[in-house]
């Protein structure tokens, strides 16, 4: 039912669907040397129980299933990381929302949180259209072809599995319709996840369906000290890609046990591995420099934080940006306050035709395309050759004083994280 090995802080990992504890063992032997690893099969999967198949299952069963355990390894109190994926992943969101005072870090590696968008977002389509298949074929007595869009939508190949690999996919589909069924029931509630103010590193992969890219982004608006990293890989990265996904879990573990030693409040989120860095992201991080370098010039928007507790920003929080933009866009404060010290996040909209001439600044931030497209670039003079385009989901960071210029050919919604006070 659970594995732990190692001594150190508790490193707590849940699986994906259609897998176990085992899929951990990679990272489980190069974290064990540091830390102490509980490796948890969810309900359904390896040594643990399946749940009664009466419609009754819900993501507090696993929950509760999750916390059962951590109360047997743990101490009271006691804190501990916590990385999921997939369908762990939002387990772990779940488990998180009631330790926050225990979590060290969380990981999430695509987590399916589905249920975390509106109804009509095309993620959420794409993956309720899923589940449908899924029940189609299993209700029609076929499981091997209902495992078979399951398995084919992550990337893995079905048919490319061994037979017996193929037999036991299949004997999993009742659980994952469970899952599906949990998630479409599921009622978060609204702002929940604006509590978790632990380090929260969000990994997607270039690989993977494009609703994980919207769910990343989507994430990173409702957490404070959230981030996003990008991989050159799959879904089940964590096991056909582990040496990509390992180091940036290790490095990110890492940088929550110095925050846990340091007031979060006083230090910026640390971006926990940077996979080789392209013009594309570097421009996209100077962009986030440029923006927020000019809010020294702007009014303070008194009250902007507990207005914004919740997405999406209130009308009446929103201000003009600066008249010296050749078209301007407007932004809100969504928390924290970018004149004083401590960590904020802004939202930022950027009317079509926006431009910003080159910039010169000494701040790090990070920002996230939610929406609409922004063409970014480093030098001067401002050249077309130098820019390069960000499409929504995008995430970057970068490092200091270098000059940067953008512009918005059709507008986009960006979000920004910071830490103040921010001056000339």
């Amino acid at each position: 039912m659970f594995h732990e090995q190692g001594q150190g802080r508790a490193v707590v990992l849940l699986h994906s669907s259609m897998s176990s504890k085992n899929q951990w063992r990679a990272l489980e032997h190069e974290l064990r040397a540091r830390y102490r690893v509980v490796s948890i099969d969810l309900l359904g999967y390896g040594d643990a129980a399946t749940p009664r198949h009466d419609g009754e299952y819900r993501l507090a069963d696993e929950v509760r299933h999750v916390e059962r355990i951590l109360g047997m390894v743990l101490l009271p109190g006691e804190p501990y990381h916590l990385v999921g994926h997939s369908y762990g992943g939002v387990i772990a969101l779940q488990v998180a929302q009631r330790a926050m005072h225990r979590l060290a870090s969380l990981t999430l590696l695509e987590p399916v949180a589905v249920h975390l968008m509106p109804a009509d977002d095309p993620a959420r389509v794409e993956f309720d259209g899923l589940g449908e298949e899924v029940l189609r074929h299993s209700s029609n007595g076929d499981p091997a072809s209902a495992a078979a869009s399951f398995i084919d939508y992550w990337g893995t190949g079905f048919a490319s599995l061994p037979e017996l690999k193929q037999r036991a996919f299949a004997r999993l589909v009742p659980k994952v319709l469970m899952e599906f069924r949990a998630l479409a029931l599921d009622q978060p509630l609204p702002g929940a996840l604006s509590g978790i103010t632990a380090p929260v590193c969000l990994v997607y992969g270039s690989l993977s369906p494009a609703p994980m890219r919207g769910i990343a982004a989507r994430l990173a608006t409702l957490m404070p000290r959230a981030q996003c990293v990008r991989i050159e890989a799959g879904h089940m990265a964590p096991v056909t890609h582990p040496e990509l996904v390992n180091p940036v879990v290790s490095q990110f573990l890492a940088a929550g046990d110095r925050l846990m030693r340091d007031p979060p409040a006083l230090r910026a989120v640390e971006q926990p591995a940077r996979p080789a860095r392209s013009a594309t992201s570097a421009c996209a991080w100077a962009l986030a420099i440029c923006l927020t370098g000019l809010l020294c010039a702007w009014p303070a928007v008194q009250g902007a934080a507990s207005e914004l507790a919740e997405v999406p920003v209130a009308a009446q929080a929103w201000r003009e940006l600066p008249a010296a933009f050749s078209r301007a866009g407007r932004y809100a404060v969504v928390s924290g306050d970018p004149r004083a010290a401590g960590a904020f996040v802004l939202r930022v909209e950027l009317a079509p035709g926006f431009e910003l001439p080159p910039y010169r600044t000494s701040h790090e931030l990070q920002l996230v395309v939610l929406s609409g497209e922004l063409s970014v670039g480093g030098g001067s003079p401002a050249h077309p050759t130098n820019f390069h385009t960000l499409e929504s989901g995008y995430f970057a960071r970068f490092g200091e004083s270098e000059t940067w210029f953008a512009s918005s050919e059709r507008g986009a919604t960006l979000q920004l994280f910071g830490l103040g006070p921010i001056k000339d």
